[in-house]
């Protein structure tokens, strides 16, 4: 959901000439789940009023806290009875989201259909989320104070002699607490009223979401003086994201026609190999970290085929490495350009 943020985003400060004539994303995960629930983020992306600080705010939290606030709350489970209730996704509806088929659209209804009324007890969620991060802390040996040191390392780019200072690990540094108040929390703010759905397993509602996830890590790094300025960790992650939204929002409206977002679910490499049609070719494939899991060699041979056969065209390779856990873990990106698989 960033990387299509970023890139409308980016293309909307283009000059006319030089824009896309259309931008198409395929957006796919194994886990239904995760796209029913893109499918409400960019909904709401599109919809609210960025220059209104409540609407970013909503957007933030259903996004990334564990905990919402009533009106909040009330205000997701209109829009998720919405998506229940729609019969379909298309240009009469000036909607840029597509499914797959219409099988895909119905497995997401039907995940809209669990979370439209669920109600958790927040408490209980809470130690369902800190049991499941305690387990995976315990197996790989590390605590919150090594997560906490990962994302500081992140944290800022420019002055790195001042890095300490400002994010020194300390109960007085408010940039320190509020890391590990998220980590603690699973949230950024203080609301204690209802458990966000979009967060919950469906059927079975349980917490599923990874040990590691950060809502900060998705907008990093910060100059020092904007950290500074916005006051708060938080504040500097919602001033960019408003930015992202108030500029897709400007493309969307000039480009309803060409703007497109596709969603699919299953097997990455399924889709690559048979789920396209024979010609659809991309761009620019992001294959996020899929190769930790099944092997750089599988999605190089799955992915290549698809590329335009261009010199701008490429594969987006992440990695996420674990060495010794306690000391280091980092992201690595690679950059594949369109070539022969026997020169890479």
């Amino acid at each position: 959901m960033r990387n299509i943020l970023f890139t409308v985003s980016e293309m909307s400060q283009r000059k006319p000439e030089e824009r896309a004539r259309s931008l198409n994303f395929h957006l796919n995960d194994y886990d239904p789940t995760v796209v029913a629930r893109n499918a409400i983020i960019l909904e709401v992306a599109g919809t609210i009023n960025p220059d209104i600080s409540e609407d970013i705010d909503f957007l933030w939290n259903i996004w990334y806290n564990m905990a919402l606030s009533e009106s909040h709350y009330a205000r997701l489970q209109q829009i998720i009875s919405a998506f229940v209730d729609k019969n379909s996704f298309d240009d009469r509806d000036h909607s840029c989201l597509r499914f797959q088929d219409s099988d895909v659209l119905e497995e997401c209804r039907d995940i809209w259909k669990d979370w439209r009324g669920l109600d958790l007890d927040l408490k209980s969620v809470k130690e369902d989320r800190n049991k499941l991060i305690e387990e995976r802390r315990r197996e790989l040996g590390f605590n919150i104070d090594t997560q906490c040191l990962l994302v500081r390392s992140q944290m800022m780019m420019g002055i790195i002699d001042e890095v300490d200072s400002i994010l020194s690990p300390t109960p007085s540094n408010s940039f320190y607490t509020e890391i590990k108040h998220w980590f603690i929390e699973g949230s950024t703010s203080d609301e204690s009223d209802k458990a966000n759905p979009t967060l919950i397993r469906p059927f079975i509602h349980k917490w599923k979401q990874h040990y590691g996830a950060c809502a900060f890590e998705s907008y990093l790094p910060f100059e020092k003086q904007e950290l500074l300025r916005c006051g708060s960790i938080t504040a500097a992650c919602k001033e960019r994201l408003k930015l992202l939204v108030k500029r897709y929002q400007q493309y969307k409206k000039s480009h309803s026609a060409a703007l497109k977002v596709t969603l699919w679910t299953g097997d990455a490499l399924c889709l690559c190999t048979s789920g396209f049609h024979p010609g659809q070719t991309f761009d620019i494939i992001d294959t996020s970290n899929v190769s930790d899991h099944i092997g750089l060699l599988n999605v190089l041979v799955c992915c290549s085929p698809r590329l335009k056969k261009y010199v701008d065209s490429s594969i987006r390779l992440h990695f996420v490495c674990l060495f010794v856990f306690p000391i280091k873990r980092g992201l690595k990106i690679a950059t594949v350009n369109h070539c022969d698989l026997c020169h890479i």
